[in-house]
């Protein structure tokens, strides 16, 4: 990620995270674009209680130096809890936070973002367990896809193979 003052107006930075022993991934959002004159992090966690938090919270406050503007307003650059649905296992957190940053990303492609507001009512109305079942189910399925693929490819014998056009 560049500073700040290489940033385009109206840009949005998405960070991702992950702590709990390594083990849980939430995500980071600058948003500049909600209300640019005054810029806010937003933290999305699919666990009750939002133990990432303090992790986000230092993460925060390395970027706040990086971002542009006077000092006094760059050290007001708030840290919210964004809406997020909570997971209903252990294991799908980094599911969870893909499906909050497509639906962040279909939602700043579909020009939300000048209508005014925020993502929050894509996140509630676009990601929930069923959903992020789904997207595991369809990730699975793409590894596994890519994995016969590239199988294939290799095991092409070598007979069959002209040796002048071998990489």
């Amino acid at each position: 990620m560049g500073s700040g003052s290489n940033s385009k107006e109206g840009e949005e930075r998405v960070l991702s995270h992950g702590d709990v022993g390594g083990s849980h991934w939430t995500l980071l959002i600058l948003d500049n674009v909600t209300s640019p004159s005054v810029p806010r992090f937003v933290h999305h966690d699919s666990i009750a209680g939002a133990p990432n938090l303090p992790i986000a919270a230092r993460l925060a406050d390395a970027l706040r130096p990086l971002l542009s503007g006077s000092n006094s307003k760059r050290d007001t650059v708030p840290l919210i809890e964004g809406p997020t649905p909570r997971q209903t296992n252990g294991y799908d957190c980094g599911v969870y936070v893909m499906a909050i940053a497509r639906a962040l990303c279909a939602w700043w492609k579909n020009g939300q973002d000048q209508r005014g507001g925020d993502w929050f009512q894509a996140v509630r109305s676009g990601v929930d367990a069923h959903s992020v079942e789904a997207m595991r189910t369809d990730l699975l399925q793409l590894i596994n896809t890519l994995i016969q693929e590239k199988a294939n490819a290799n095991s092409t014998p070598m007979g069959d193979t002209d040796p002048g056009s071998l990489e």
